[in-house]
């Protein structure tokens, strides 16, 4: 494993700690489930830059940088539109 990636496999543990403990205390708040979403999101674009970072060839580098990023931002605003769509 690089030195460089560590930091931020561990980023991304923190901030997926983070949005699961903001999430766990008050289930019922939408704006707790938008913050523990976007956590996820924000740990699972870390944990792929962390593996861009171990990752040995360039195609696999620019699939876990750019491809997967997108992928999850997307996935993101589709959840958080179901959010806004669904009534309190």
């Amino acid at each position: 494993m690089i030195l460089h990636s560590i930091p931020h496999l561990a980023a991304a543990v923190i901030i997926t700690n983070l949005g699961v403990f903001t999430y766990l205390k008050n289930q019922k708040s939408p704006i707790n489930l938008q913050f523990a979403l976007f956590c996820i999101m924000v740990s699972l674009w870390y944990g792929g830059l962390s593996i861009a970072l171990n990752s040995a060839d360039l195609p696999a580098y620019f699939f876990w940088q750019k491809d997967k990023a997108k992928e999850w931002r997307r996935q993101f605003l589709n959840v958080n539109f179901q959010l806004a769509k669904a009534p309190s």
